[in-house]
């Protein structure tokens, strides 16, 4: 492996858990609030707020929302700027004959998970 294209697989994986960091508490057990929510965690509060509440969204809950809206929209653009080297990553791995990088699709995810 040449140091360039491990320069760049170092860069495009920290790029990823940046994000991955910003989307998911990745400190911590997870289950004691011993780090700071992130956005997955503040979806799904607002969610049982919501839910749990016999009335109509509060005011504040459609703020919340419209303001978690923003986040992921944020975070979606971040994934696609991070993903941007990926084809040329892939090219320089197929030339060094080695495998390819891929993601799965949510459909793939969800089902290896049954």
């Amino acid at each position: 492996l040449n140091k360039k294209l491990a320069a760049q697989l170092s860069s495009f994986g920290q790029s990823l858990e940046d994000i991955r960091t910003e989307l998911v508490v990745t400190t911590g057990d997870n289950y004691v609030a011993q780090a700071e929510n992130r956005l997955r965690e503040e979806i799904a509060n607002l969610y049982s707020e919501v839910a749990g509440y016999t009335g109509r969204p509060t005011n504040a809950q459609l703020a919340n929302l419209k303001l978690r809206k923003q986040e992921l929209n944020t975070a979606l653009s971040s994934i696609e700027e991070a993903m941007k080297p990926l084809q040329g990553i892939n090219k320089q791995l197929a030339a060094n004959g080695l495998q390819l990088l891929s993601f799965r699709s949510k459909e793939e995810f969800l089902e290896s998970d049954k």
